[in-house]
């Protein structure tokens, strides 16, 4: 079977940036990199939802979970990736 062709997205940090703006960009950079991944093994397409939204639901997951980041979660996804079918039903 085929497999979609997933379409990539990027976020440019500038280098003057703030501390806290480079971490919310990097909490962009990694609910993209989610949904992503989401796309390729689920089908379903949530790139276009609010960003603060997918944040909130996926933040929700990560407390269940008990890991301590959006970064750890994306790692746990990696290597978990039954995850993203449980984090598609939440969100």
């Amino acid at each position: 079977m085929p497999t979609k062709p997933v379409p990539t997205t990027s976020v440019t940090t500038s280098i003057t940036a703030s501390p806290a703006k480079a971490l919310a960009d990097s909490r962009l950079v990694a609910i993209n990199d989610l949904m992503t991944s989401l796309y390729a093994v689920t089908g379903t397409d949530l790139r276009g939802y609010k960003e603060e939204t997918l944040l909130r639901r996926t933040d929700k997951r990560i407390e269940e979970l008990h890991l301590g980041s959006l970064d750890a979660y994306r790692d746990y996804v990696h290597h978990n990736p039954a995850e993203l079918t449980l984090l598609r039903q939440q969100l």
